[in-house]
């Protein structure tokens, strides 16, 4: 059940492989580029910046999250973003996603599988289109026995759409100990041309940012990383705003 902590407003760090499926669930590569940190808390939000990234013919998506980690091993999670991945969407264009994993195994994308629950009466939908251009508020919440995802504009103006409860896990996690912000491509090519945010390289100012992250109680302290720097780079402007991104090929 909601509670009071749910109308109340609040990122960050290492990378979890988008899963593939299919044929290609073998061959695909992950790279990531953002923010990590080990911090407990039970509420994390960021502003992404939204693009429609070019996916390469054979490769699986380029995506922006916010993930957090947790459970008894750290390896239960839940994560919310944006996706370009034709294979889950059938289209190219970027979509709103949820994803979770238990004792590291992934599940599934938004309503793929039991485990995840839309809010009744919401307007945001789990796997719905966005616009490239504009940017959104992501939000992850553990309030009355369940992680709820929320979705909305950089002012704040948004709602929770759905969550996952605690028995879906077995034992609750209602903090976090990992929390990742952070872009990503799943690719099939050792030398890969997926783009990853809006396809800039970080060093440049115009390349897409993920930005404002916060918690509720914690400190805003990450680290940068990045699979590949020479692929996909990111640039830590402050504490809490990054920007990220490439084509496969940063210097």
């Amino acid at each position: 059940m909601l509670t009071g902590l749910l109308t109340s407003v609040v990122l960050v760090g290492a990378s979890l492989a988008m899963p593939a499926t299919g044929a290609h669930a073998q061959t695909l590569t992950p790279y990531s580029a953002g923010v990590t940190q080990t911090v407990s808390d039970s509420m994390v939000w960021a502003n992404f910046g939204v693009a429609a990234p070019a996916v390469t013919p054979g490769d699986y998506a380029s995506s922006a999250e916010i993930l957090v980690k947790g459970g008894p091993t750290g390896t239960d999670s839940v994560a919310i973003g944006w996706t370009v991945n034709l294979s889950l969407n059938g289209d190219s264009n970027p979509h709103l996603f949820v994803y979770w994993t238990k004792a590291g195994v992934g599940q599934c994308y938004n309503a793929g599988c039991p485990g995840y629950t839309a809010y009744p009466g919401a307007t945001f939908t789990a796997g719905q289109a966005l616009t490239a251009g504009t940017a959104q508020r992501f939000r992850l919440l553990h309030d009355g026995g369940a992680w709820w995802f929320w979705a909305g504009n950089t002012a704040g103006t948004g709602e929770y759409f759905g969550y996952i409860n605690d028995s879906n896990w077995g034992t609750a996690w209602p903090t976090f100990s990992t929390v990742q912000a952070f872009g990503q491509v799943t690719v099939a090519a050792a030398a890969p041309t997926t783009r990853m945010g809006n396809g800039t390289c970080a060093d440049n100012p115009s390349a897409l940012t993920i930005g404002s992250l916060a918690y509720n109680t914690a400190t805003v302290n990450p680290t940068a990383f990045a699979t590949d720097s020479n692929k996909y780079s990111v640039t830590m402007l402050s504490a809490r705003t990054m920007r990220y991104g490439g084509d496969g090929s940063c210097p």
